[in-house]
């Protein structure tokens, strides 16, 4: 480390800030100097180095400047002497301005890395199911490159138990954190919140909270080299404020009702109330004795008989900030499992041919019996591949082997033929007829709608293009509270498990298809068919229409089905029943029997659809009182029964009188009376309540009425004359080097104990900072002059 030459020391300058840590000293030297001392009364020397520190060769100096560094120097010369004038920082001050708090989960990652993580809002819950990779235990501060990560995620709940009465619940790593808890217990029977609750809270309801307590704060300042003197007080607050650390100690300050200072002898971050310190009296030189006064160059001793009273104004309510979800208003998003219809739909045992074969018409909406007759009676004639099974259409053999042409070879007689030919629309003699009677007799073939295919096509063709979803179990307390606010299925419940799926009417076509002849089944059964979890009573039906997805995509010629009407095909009566229809029906039945199968091989993958289904919901807040499900739903019914015993009128103002909040508010006047001579300043405090209240009850009520007047003084001194433990009274100190010598100025003063007009700022950004900023570009010398 390399040295400078001695120079002999000429002036020293303290300036004292005692509302921060705004500490400053100034030297003046000149090099090679000669004759300067008197009688060995002098300053002595100090040698500089290129890092800044300063040593003296006086004692006293040297512990009175250990604990400052350089942070500026002019040079100057004339023709007889080299100056060398210095400004110095606290030590203190400078690790205060470069070092800040960083607070996890609100602006620093919840475990001090980098990158995206999913933070839940009940992770921290007693009893919470979010799996452990995402649950944030307590974490002690952490420092790194100037940074402290610090604080710890909370989850946090605003309620109201069984009587309106307002509570709130904060947890962190699965304890309730008791401390910044409000109304855990009220004065009414049962009221408060119940220890069933406690270890079972409604995490739909939860928030997320980021902070840190004091006694962490004192543990960060202490990774930067800082110590924190600060009197017991209230751990109930919860800091949520990154920034710098003299940003920091202001906010801890000023919430505590404190001013802080720096002891620039020592380090120490010190803390005092304005009532501590108004009793610090100051020295009146005046009054010393003749002894001391002798030593004096000057002196002098000012009364300020303004005397500020700060009026203290408390708020607060329990009332959590505003969720902010990735869905509006508080909404949630939750998944229901499909059920798998495709097994119930194999216990209906459809010959897979037939559902090929009538999709199309479904999707198009034209399956009806007279569609379903036609084309299944022409289909059956012209295609080998479409066969039916005796109980799906007995006659289907029949048809096969029944005669069949044009209208030749059923009516011989022109004459008939022209008679029939007047009764329809329908030119008979072009069209195609299919005999509806046996060869061996004249008995009537029955028609295919009369079988068992009909209804089970129509009902797998629901089952495949509705589909059916179930929602997990849920709890009673929570089932009651769920409201559904918008989802593409249509969602029905909560069902009781046990309720059977007959008196379910979402599931009336699943309880067709099952057809039961023994014990029905119940939606419980349907819910563990389809894989749902959870520890409930209760769950939700959700059905999703999915013909119109299917229908996607589809020419429209695939799904015109406009031939099949009575002026392209009637039923004959000559003989027997004959069915006859045009040569463009054929054709299109032929184009029905080609296409219909490709198009429903190629739709199942795109209608069979995900297994889950989205659906959105909403909570509303449930008693904090509530207990276990049984008692809860006894009481719950004995409430309904009173409800419904009351008027329309006794009901709407019970209705009004359930919308209202828990607010706080104190006022202490701290000995304001409107005298001129005590000008006020009021001091707002907002929040909620926990925290207002435990700012309260700490030592903020004492803000600030200075019940002395406040004063300053001042003395120059022969000699040298340092004090040996610095009080906060002390605003300056001078030592200068003239012609009779080395003499000492000391200045103290009650006015800058509490700067009247000083606010503490926090920003968007949680960043806090002082509204009146210390001036910073005055030399300390010049400070003390201008009484700064």
């Amino acid at each position: 480390m390399a040295l400078n030459p001695p120079e002999t020391l000429t002036s020293l300058n303290f300036n004292f800030s005692s509302s921060g840590g705004d500490h400053s000293m100034t030297t003046e030297s000149v090099r090679g100097a000669k004759d300067l001392a008197q009688d060995g009364n002098n300053l002595g020397t100090i040698i500089g180095s290129e890092s800044g520190r300063i040593t003296s060769s006086n004692g006293k100096i040297q512990q009175a400047m250990q604990n400052f560094v350089v942070t500026k120097e002019t040079i100057s010369k004339d023709g007889t002497s080299t100056k060398v004038s210095r400004e110095y920082a606290n030590r203190t001050a400078l690790l205060l301005k470069s070092n800040c708090f960083l607070v996890r989960g609100s602006q620093g990652h919840p475990r001090d890395g980098e990158g995206e993580i999913t933070v839940p809002y009940f992770s921290e819950c007693t009893n919470t199911p979010v799996d452990v990779n995402q649950r944030f235990p307590r974490r002690g501060p952490s420092y790194k490159n100037g940074i402290v990560r610090i604080g710890n995620i909370y989850n946090e709940e605003s309620s109201v138990d069984s009587d309106g009465v307002k509570t709130s619940l904060v947890y962190q790593n699965q304890i309730l954190q008791e401390n910044l808890c409000y109304n855990l217990t009220t004065p009414t029977p049962g009221g408060g919140v119940s220890s069933y609750y406690i270890n079972n809270p409604d995490y739909a309801n939860y928030d997320l909270r980021f902070g840190y307590t004091l006694n962490e704060a004192i543990q960060g300042f202490g990774l930067c080299g800082i110590k924190l003197d600060i009197p017991n007080s209230n751990q109930n607050v919860l800091f949520e404020e990154s920034g710098t650390l003299d940003a920091i100690v202001s906010n801890i300050a000023s919430k505590f009702g404190y001013y802080w200072f720096i002891d620039p002898f020592s380090n120490v971050i010190k803390f005092i109330n304005s009532i501590a310190a108004s009793t610090i009296a100051i020295t009146n030189p005046l009054t010393q004795s003749q002894e001391i006064q002798k030593s004096y160059v000057d002196a002098s001793f000012t009364t300020d008989k303004m005397s500020p009273v700060f009026v203290n104004a408390f708020s607060g309510n329990i009332e959590k900030q505003k969720q902010t979800f990735e869905f509006d208003q508080g909404e949630r998003l939750t998944r229901f499992r499909k059920v798998p219809v495709e097994k119930v739909i194999d216990k209906l045992k459809i010959t897979e041919n037939l559902l090929k074969l009538y999709y199309t018409m479904w999707l198009a909406g034209a399956y009806n019996k007279d569609n379903f007759d036609v084309l299944g009676i022409v289909a059956t004639r012209l295609s080998e591949s479409i066969t039916w099974r005796e109980e799906e259409w007995n006659g289907s053999a029949a048809v096969k082997s029944s005669r069949a042409g044009d209208i030749s070879t059923l009516l011989k007689s022109s004459r008939m033929i022209d008679a029939l030919n007047k009764d329809g629309i329908m030119d008979l003699r072009k069209a195609k007829f299919i005999s509806l009677a046996n060869k061996s007799s004249i008995v009537k073939i029955e028609r295919p709608s009369q079988g068992e295919a009909f209804s089970k096509i129509e009902l797998a063709f629901e089952l495949l293009h509705n589909k059916i979803y179930v929602s997990n179990f849920y709890r009673q307390y929570s089932a009651r509270r769920t409201n559904w606010t918008g989802s593409e299925m249509s969602i029905s419940g909560p069902f009781l498990k046990t309720t059977k799926i007959s008196q379910i009417e979402a599931l009336a076509d699943l309880h067709a298809a099952l057809d039961q002849g023994k014990d029905e089944v119940t939606l419980e059964e349907i819910m563990e068919f389809a894989g749902s979890t959870g520890g409930g009573d209760y769950g939700f039906v959700g059905i999703l229409n999915g013909s119109n997805r299917a229908s996607r995509g589809l020419g429209l010629e695939d799904l015109n089905f406009g031939l099949f009407n009575n002026g392209e095909y009637r039923y004959v009566n000559a003989v027997n029943e004959h069915l006859g229809y045009t040569e463009d029906l054929n054709n299109k039945i032929k184009s029905i029997i080609d296409s219909s199968p490709k198009i429903f091989n190629d739709q199942d993958k795109k209608v069979s659809g995900p297994n889950t289904a989205r659906a959105y919901f909403t909570r509303s807040k449930r008693p904090t009182d509530e207990v276990a499900d049984d008692a809860s739903r006894e009481d719950e019914e004995e409430r309904a029964e009173k409800q419904a015993q009351l008027d329309e009128a006794a009901q709407k103002l019970a209705e009004l009188a359930e919308r209202y909040d828990i607010r706080y508010y104190n006022v202490k006047n701290n000995g304001s009376t409107g005298s001129i001579y005590n000008p006020i300043r009021l001091d707002i405090k907002s929040g909620k309540i926990a925290d207002i209240k435990a700012l309260e009850n700490s030592q903020l009520s004492a803000i600030q009425s200075l019940r002395n007047p406040t004063s300053q003084s001042s003395r120059t001194i022969v000699g040298i004359s340092l004090p040996t433990t610095f009080q906060p009274t002390i605003s300056g100190i001078s030592l200068k080097l003239g012609g009779s010598g080395v003499t000492t100025t000391i200045d103290e003063s009650t006015v800058k104990l509490l700067r009247p007009d000083e606010q503490l700022i926090i920003d968007k950004n949680l960043n806090a900072f002082l509204a009146t900023r210390n001036q910073t570009n005055f030399r300390a010398a010049q400070k003390n002059f201008l009484r700064l």
